[in-house]
């Protein structure tokens, strides 16, 4: 898998970078929480979930306290050793390209790739890979917009990390053209957080009004993508309904 890069940081420490200023914390924090509502019933018991191109292993940690069996993917081993000591042994870690797994067939009950599609220059192979290995549903997540630094935590930063942004937007339009292309979905949910300008993302009372919301679609600066492969979930399984629902 070939990644955007800028300078030289690697850009799979971006969800670190982003958790070290305040408007990326909240931004990471509405990330979660849009995950997670998003996958509500889900079911967790027993049920295992790989993160592709896991970096260091933020995102590891929230679905392992959602209750998953978790699995965790990346390409370097910087990142895969970074994890083992953030994570221990809570969860398994492999060394290996999200566009090309050595799993096999249906090997998963759920696939995240979170983040990893802005960074990644092949992310219809990493789709269509999902697909391969996962055999009820996909979890992708994508920004938007990277918060920039206050002006005292860019007092703080060097001139290159300033100017290095390795995000590649990948808007709803197009990622929705890869999915029909690459993955026989049966349900697809899309939403998003964050829509008003980088000075609300703040934790007070009349921030949090606008923020606690989600929005339609890519509207916001982070936005997540549910694809239901088959129908496991709660509530009356879709395929009683006799139709396929639409894509939203």
């Amino acid at each position: 898998m070939q990644l955007a890069r800028a300078g030289n940081e690697d850009p799979r420490d971006l969800p670190f970078r982003l958790e070290s200023l305040m408007r990326g914390s909240y931004l990471l924090s509405s990330a979660e929480r849009l995950l997670l509502e998003l996958i509500f019933d889900w079911p967790r018991k027993d049920r295992r979930m790989l993160l592709a191109g896991c970096g260091a292993g933020l995102f590891l940690e929230t679905m392992l306290r959602a209750g998953f069996e978790v699995t965790g993917l990346d390409s370097h081993p910087h990142f895969v050793t970074r994890t083992r000591l953030r994570l221990g042994d809570a969860v398994d870690l492999h060394l290996g390209h999200s566009d090309h797994m050595q799993f096999e067939d249906n090997a998963f009950d759920y696939v995240a790739i979170l983040l990893s599609l802005n960074l990644s220059s092949e992310p219809e192979s990493i789709l269509s890979e999902a697909y391969r290995v996962g055999k009820a549903g996909i979890l992708v997540g994508l920004l938007n917009r990277c918060p920039a630094p206050l002006p005292e935590e860019a007092a703080r930063m060097d001139s290159r990390t300033l100017r290095n942004n390795p995000l590649q937007p990948l808007p709803w339009g197009r990622l929705k053209k890869m999915l029909h292309n690459c993955v026989p979905w049966e349900r697809v949910l899309v939403r998003s957080v964050l829509p008003g300008p980088q000075r609300t993302w703040k934790d007070t009372s009349w921030a949090n009004r606008l923020n606690r919301r989600t929005y339609p679609l890519d509207w916001g600066a982070f936005y997540a993508v549910r694809v239901d492969l088959q129908s496991e979930c709660a509530g009356l399984p879709l395929r009683a309904l006799g139709t396929r629902p639409e894509m939203v």
